[in-house]
């Protein structure tokens, strides 16, 4: 070893580890794809938080609205009409860009961690 703090291959429970370090691609039982994990992690957050705001802000089935419709009655002729109050409403378009960003973040960890083979020719 010289000094050195190399792996020993004939001992692989004495490996030093550091808190931190990314896991060692050439030990086989570490996988090198946490990227891929963190990334699908993330994917089902987005997901999760923008359905989860939806869902809590009313669930509206239409577009986004950046205008609250308000039907109030006009005191003098007793009719009833629409006002518009400043405020928003999350639509199924929300829904849509956070389900899509999800599948993006998704698609993505698929690239992560590839593990490549090298062959060689003799």
């Amino acid at each position: 070893m010289n000094g050195s703090l190399a792996r020993n291959a004939n001992h692989p429970y004495l490996d030093i580890k550091i808190i931190g370090m990314r896991p060692d691609p050439s030990n086989s039982n570490e996988s090198p794809r946490w990227q891929a994990r963190w990334c699908r992690g993330l994917a089902i957050l987005v997901t999760l938080v923008v359905s989860g705001y939806w869902w809590a802000k009313g669930a509206h089935m239409g577009w986004s609205q950046n205008l609250i419709p308000k039907v109030t009655i006009d005191e003098v002729t007793g009719l009833e009409h629409i006002t518009y109050q400043s405020g928003y409403i999350p639509g199924i378009d929300l829904v849509a860009i956070g389900a899509a960003s999800g599948l993006f973040l998704w698609l993505g960890s698929l690239f992560f961690g590839r593990r490549t083979q090298n062959k060689k020719y003799q």
